[in-house]
């Protein structure tokens, strides 16, 4: 578990630590009102061959922190490109088998992990979000973990099935 402080403090790490060069991700920013780091990563090969689309443009990730939990929540939304008499329009994809392409990419990253996903409301918008069940678990609690909790949490729940 990771209280709401040192999630603020280790946010910014993760940020600067990984984000900032992770060759597939297009964009980031971190947004102080809500504790929150929004990203951009370039559509995953094997997302885009579970969708059979060649137009998947990119994969809107953000993290936040949930009070409820008392552990960083990973919301995603899967974001398709058209154009329409040369007019470039980006549409929201919603896979009914999202639990499937989710944890089929974790798999080919070797992850030992099954994600829950399911849609969930977050500032009036509609997110994919990976359940945090078992994140302690998952991550380790021990206290050698704790200063850098925030940076296993991401290799596992993002870096694992969006690389």
């Amino acid at each position: 578990m990771l209280n709401e402080e040192e999630y603020s403090i280790q946010l910014h790490r993760l940020y600067n630590d990984v984000v900032k060069s992770w060759p597939a991700c297009r964009n980031a920013n971190i947004c102080e009102s809500d504790a929150s780091l929004t990203l951009q990563i370039d559509s995953a090969h094997a997302i885009s061959a579970s969708l059979r689309t060649t137009r998947l443009s990119y994969v809107e990730v953000k993290v936040i922190y949930s009070k409820i939990y008392r552990e960083p929540l990973l919301l995603f939304r899967i974001w398709d490109f058209e154009e329409d008499n040369d007019i470039p329009s980006y549409t929201l994809v919603f896979p009914k088998d999202i639990d499937s392409i989710v944890n089929k990419s974790a798999d080919n990253c070797n992850s030992m992990t099954q994600f829950s996903v399911s849609l969930d409301i977050f500032n009036g918008e509609v997110w994919f979000n990976i359940h945090p069940c078992d994140t302690t678990d998952i991550v380790g609690d021990d206290n050698d973990f704790k200063n850098d909790y925030l940076n296993r949490w991401f290799s596992v729940f993002a870096l694992s099935w969006l690389n």
